[in-house]
């Protein structure tokens, strides 16, 4: 294979013009290239798999070229010149206080990164933020809880905007060449309750020549976290402050503790660390004892029995039950406010009365009751449920409404105007501006927040996606046989109407596709030719939305597609004119919405509206 430089590699990622072939029209994309007609040295980039392909001898290979990322607070000459142009150049993306580094450095190049920082091309985030898309969350937990924005761990709530005083975590992605990177994700700030004691020994090596400021103790901090806890932990800030992390090497242990000090992050000598066999029964009192650190692990069975306990020692909020409790008596269980499980008083109930089980909780207006006999009755209940990020999907033309939970912070939508309609076969030079007919406009498609419930009270918010345009008249020759054009694909996959064989009407596009032309089968001075222009499909707006303080629903609005453009001209009276038709153009497809919240239970079901809707279609 060739070999090019790798300045050479990053200038024509960055230039990636468009070379179309038989087989392929770009030079970056999310598949591995295709064979086809390419030049020496050509390149190609995977942005699923981040490989760099190259041209040579007839065929394409994979470079040992890789995507690295760097950080700094300032770039005072773009492009830099020299290295003392960036200021803070870092592999880390938060500076010791907690602040983000402002700057992100891209490089192709090696398996090890440049520590040049002038190798890299440098994008202020602060200022250039459709180059950045940013999300953070409050939530805490490790690397492989949090997940990622467009795949959030259970009960991770990611926010798209600036961080707040309170975020645990934040995720970058960018968009270079209109392609997407993979999410870069990061600790902003330290669990505030630490591991309490770590150990680990280290074979085979010294003590790090830095000691606890040594780049090679935060290294082996968390290796030794992951060995010592089994889980895995991949920042100290996901260890907290208060851990103590003690390291066996070959020639001395080395301890520290991290906390934090003058707004910084810092490793320091925790004080005297004694082995267990030195510690005398009876000496260690409970001041000496770090708070949460004595849990059920360190605690054999059946060495605590109530004889140990004082009467009123143990409260509710101190009870953690990791077994069953059993309802012996035929009359009994756990109330709130009810004392049997026909009580009709407001509150709860969860046990057993004349032998029934069951539980009733209620309220003056509403309640849920179900027994053992089978009986189960909702009274004025609002059912919201679904998986997490299953898709309430709406794909007529038409106004919707749905409650969204009060648990829910967020919901996730897809909206997508509706399509084009696709102009007809007419040609004007034979039949006159009035027999070649466009393809109209779809309408445009939105979600709407409400204060109140089924769409009503006040409007908090819309989100909206226009429709395709309108279609202006365009045929080929008329004496020419041809399928007609295909129309435009919106976001959804097969939503592009298509064209239509010769002397066929073209077909309607779904999901906001725009609708396909007619095909002829030609003859000289023919009224009809074969559609050579492609009907528009809808816009799509795609987000993570934010719920607004106190809304309660949303009102969703389905788009109608354009009508595909349709002529025909009847017979004369006398017969001296024979009638004539022309193909139709496909109609644009119909909008979609499609609403989902990240977390489970979200959406409201509607159990009557669905027996009404089942009525209605005769199922």
């Amino acid at each position: 294979m060739a070999t090019i430089s790798e300045t050479e590699l990053q200038r024509r990622l960055r230039a990636l013009e468009n070379r179309p072939t038989a087989s392929e029209s770009i030079y970056i994309s999310t598949v591995d290239p295709a064979a086809g007609s390419f030049s020496e040295d050509d390149t190609h980039y995977n942005t699923t798999t981040d490989n760099l392909w190259v041209f040579s001898g007839g065929a394409w290979g994979i470079t040992p070229t890789v995507l690295h990322v760097r950080y700094a607070d300032s770039v005072t000459v773009q492009p830099p010149v020299v290295q003392g142009d960036i200021t803070g150049f870092s592999g880390e993306p938060i500076n010791p206080d907690g602040s983000l580094k402002n700057w992100r450095g891209l490089w192709w190049g090696a398996l090890v990164a440049s520590t040049d920082s002038t190798d890299y091309e440098w994008f202020d985030t602060s200022t250039t933020p459709s180059e950045l898309e940013r999300y953070y969350t409050e939530n805490s937990g490790l690397r492989s809880d949090v997940g990622t924005p467009t795949s959030p761990g259970v009960g991770i709530d990611w926010v798209l905007g600036s961080t707040t005083t309170n975020t645990m975590w934040v995720a970058d992605r960018f968009t270079i060449d209109g392609q997407l990177t993979p999410w870069e994700v990061y600790p902003v700030q330290a669990e505030s309750t630490g591991y309490p004691f770590i150990s680990y020994t280290k074979t085979g090596f010294n003590v790090p020549a830095g000691g606890l400021t040594d780049a090679q103790w935060v290294t082996d901090v968390i290796t030794a976290a992951q060995v010592f806890t089994g889980q895995p932990y991949t920042n100290v800030k996901e260890l907290g402050y208060g851990t103590v992390v003690v390291i066996t090497y070959d020639d001395a242990k080395l301890s520290g503790k991290y906390t934090r000090g003058s707004g910084v992050d810092t490793w320091v000598a925790p004080g005297t660390i004694l082995d267990g066999d030195l510690v005398v029964d009876g000496s260690m009192s409970a001041d000496k004892i770090q708070t949460n650190t004595i849990t059920a692990t360190q605690i054999s069975a059946g060495t605590i029995t109530a004889s140990e306990i004082a009467v009123g020692a143990v409260a509710a909020n101190n009870i953690t039950m990791d077994g069953n409790i059993e309802f012996a008596s035929v009359a009994s269980g756990v109330q709130f406010g009810k004392t049997a499980l026909g009580d009709a008083a407001a509150g709860a109930f969860f046990g057993r009365s004349g032998g029934v089980a069951g539980f009733n909780i209620s309220s003056a207006t509403a309640g849920i009751y179900a027994d053992s006999d089978g009986t189960v009755a909702l009274n004025n209940v609002r059912l919201y449920t679904g998986a997490a990020g299953s898709a309430l999907e709406h794909t007529n033309p038409g106004t919707y409404t749905s409650n969204i939970s009060s648990l829910s912070t967020s919901i996730f939508v897809i909206i997508v105007g509706a399509g084009a309609g696709a102009c007809n076969t007419g040609v004007p030079s034979v039949l006159g501006s009035v027999g070649a007919v466009g393809g109209g406009a779809g309408t445009a498609s939105w979600v709407q927040w409400y204060s109140g419930l089924d769409g009503t009270g006040t409007l908090l918010g819309t989100y909206t996606a226009a429709g395709g345009g309108y279609r202006s008249h365009g045929v080929g020759a008329n004496n020419a046989t041809a399928s007609g054009y295909a129309g435009y694909a919106s976001s959804q996959a097969n939503s592009a109407g298509a064209g239509g064989a010769p002397n066929q009407a073209g077909f309607s596009g779904s999901r906001g596709g725009g609708g396909g032309g007619g095909g002829v089968a030609g003859y000289n001075y023919s009224p009809n030719a074969y559609v050579n222009v492609r009907a528009a499909a809808g816009s799509t707006y795609s987000q993570l939305v934010s719920k607004p303080a106190g809304a309660q629903s949303i009102k969703i609005f389905v788009g109608t597609g354009g009508a595909g453009g349709a002529y025909y001209r009847p017979a004369t009276p006398n017969g001296n004119w024979p009638a004539i038709s022309t193909y139709s153009g496909g109609d644009g497809g119909h909008g979609f919405v499609s609403v989902a919240d990240p977390n489970t239970g979200g959406v409201e079901v509607d159990l009557l509206s669905i027996v009404n809707r089942l009525n209605a279609a005769g199922i």
